[in-house]
Formats: C-alpha cells, sequence, structure tokens
C-alpha cells in the first residue's frame, strides 16, 4: 500500500511515460513509500536516458500540477553511474 491513490499512480504513470519513455521504471520513496498520504511525493526513475535538465524540471512541473502535491524528481539514465541516494531509492522504495 501506498500513499498515493490509484488514481494519482495513473497520473505518474502517464506523466512519466511522456517525459521519458514508455520503458521509464518508477519507485515511490519516502514518506509515501511507507503508506503516509502527507508530505511531498518523492518519486525515483530509471530510463534509457534521462535527457535534458528542461525535460525533468517539465515533468516535475506536470506532476505537481496533476497531483496538486510538491514533487521531488530523481532521474537516472541507463548512461548515468548510480549514486547511493539513487540505489538507496530504489531499494527502499515501491515499484508502482
Amino acid at each position: 500500500m501506498t500513499g498515493l491513490t490509484p488514481r494519482q499512480i495513473a497520473e505518474v504513470k502517464s506523466v512519466l511515460a511522456d517525459a521519458f519513455g514508455l520503458d521509464a521504471k518508477v519507485w515511490l520513496f519516502g514518506s509515501r513509500a511507507a503508506g503516509q498520504s502527507l508530505g511531498d511525493v518523492d518519486l525515483y526513475v530509471e530510463t534509457a536516458s534521462s535527457g535534458p535538465l528542461t525535460a525533468r524540471l517539465a515533468a516535475r512541473r506536470r506532476l505537481e500540477a496533476a497531483l496538486h502535491q510538491k514533487v521531488d524528481l530523481v532521474v537516472r539514465g541507463g548512461d548515468e553511474p548510480a549514486t547511493a541516494f539513487a540505489t538507496l531509492a530504489r531499494e527502499t522504495g515501491v515499484p508502482l
């Protein structure tokens, strides 16, 4: 169980698929992954290419507008090394 509704999960998947492609993998981490419905929405995304910063910022703005919540978006392209933070987000997160 996550701290997001099924509608919110569908919105997240739709926005991120538009921004990063259908192959993007998404994890919810932080307080929402623990089932809390309050607080910001922390998302970790793995994709073939993270794309330009402007694409990541636009995706975050779309998510915040759709969810009416602050969103922290961490994107790792396949061509980038995994940071300790990205590894932790993936290992402790809930796949969406």
